[in-house]
């Protein structure tokens, strides 16, 4: 823990097939009665601390009950003037169980430099042992090889590692920094394949929020989305969103509310007609073009919200070999069936070769490129 007086900690356990869909674990709170907190000292030892509570002993009877702790007692006085720690609201003087009877397996990881890299099975014995509990035992051994130990950074490299220190801070302050936090939600618990932080006053009763803290105006509006099985843009599950709640609960300051909602998918297809050089041939620069186009509308290159400029697919398109004009370009709208249930109104968007995204968070996306962009040749 990072002090004793902190008695809960995140724990990832492995999900139920019954709650989890489909996400291997979930993320929950847990507390924590026995824990300990580790320091160096500085004649260069580490020490490990535990809590000086006992099994025998009930913390309860000196830890504020929250269902009466205004009732007072028998004698008429009440705890209402009483100040309580806001940080740890069952704070104790115990700061935890200490062990008794049981085994502690401790994994030590030290380095000195270079010098530090020995092969397996050669750490035996230590060098200096402080005063040990009654009967304590204890063993020593390396079973994997010490590898990648290298020198201190030098006063330089302190220097610099400081200057980047400030920009590596975990807290969540701007609109940016909780859209990169939830990229960064670990793997096993569920992956957000976009994201996009607002600040916003819409409610749309078609999206099934996951809220930190509702009916805020002035709360921050996280809009996610998440890859199914053949990563294509779909709506995360309830269990991901959960789990994104807890991670984001963490770095999230005081003041902060976040509401987090499923952003919408349009998906959009694209005819083009070119005109082709001479000696060339149509069906190869058609291939050619098409692939092209699948590399520019990659779902994994988009973001939400963001236009779709028809000037950069002219251009993608003009720089292929074979093609002499860009006659035509036509965005489409797909819509039912194996596509987005969103209709969008492309034509109505369209402003000054941009097709704009609409008020509400949405992405664009060409779900299906191989029958989805469509070319054709035609002649001047």
């Amino acid at each position: 823990m990072p002090f004793l007086g902190q008695d809960t900690v995140y724990v990832d356990e492995e999900a139920t097939t019954t709650t989890s869909n489909g996400l291997p674990h979930t993320l929950s709170l847990r507390k924590v009665p026995r824990r300990f907190v580790s320091r160096f000292l500085s004649s260069g030892y580490l020490q490990l601390q535990f809590g000086a509570g006992t099994n025998s002993s009930d913390d309860s009877v000196i830890l504020p009950d929250p269902s009466n702790l205004n009732m007072g007692n028998n004698n008429g006085d009440s705890t209402i003037d009483k100040a309580f720690d806001p940080s740890n609201f069952l704070y104790s003087k115990s700061y935890g169980i200490a062990p008794n009877n049981t085994t502690l397996t401790i994994k030590y990881l030290t380095g000195g430099g270079v010098t530090s890299n020995v092969p397996a099975n050669t750490i035996t014995v230590a060098s200096n042992v402080d005063v040990l509990p009654v009967n304590a035992v204890l063993a020593y051994n390396n079973p994997k090889p010490a590898a990648g130990g290298r020198d201190g950074d030098t006063v330089e490299e302190l220097r610099e590692n400081s200057l980047r220190s400030f920009n590596e801070q975990n807290r969540a302050v701007t609109l940016q920094d909780y859209t990169v936090r939830a990229l960064s939600l670990p793997g096993k618990f569920g992956s957000i394949a976009k994201a996009y932080a607002t600040q916003d006053q819409l409610t749309n009763s078609n999206s099934i929020d996951s809220v930190l803290v509702d009916n805020n105006p002035l709360a921050i509006s996280l809009y996610v989305l998440s890859y199914d099985i053949n990563k294509k843009l779909a709506q995360g599950s309830t269990k991901l969103k959960e789990n994104l709640k807890t991670y984001l609960s963490e770095y999230m300051l005081l003041t902060d509310s976040i509401n987090i909602k499923d952003a919408f998918v349009v998906n959009i297809g694209v005819n083009y007609d070119i005109v082709v050089r001479p000696d060339y041939s149509g069906r190869d620069v058609l291939l050619n073009c098409n692939l092209k186009l699948q590399e520019l509308f990659d779902t994994s290159k988009w973001t939400i919200n963001q236009p779709v400029n028809l000037s950069q697919i002219y251009s993608t398109l003009d720089k292929v070999k074979g093609v002499q004009t860009v006659q035509n370009i036509e965005v489409i709208n797909k819509a039912g069936g194996n596509y987005s249930a969103f209709g969008y109104d492309v034509k109505g968007a369209t402003r000054n070769n941009v097709v704009y995204p609409s008020y509400d968070p949405c992405i664009f996306e060409v779900k299906f490129p191989e029958q989805d962009i469509k070319g054709r040749v035609t002649t001047l």
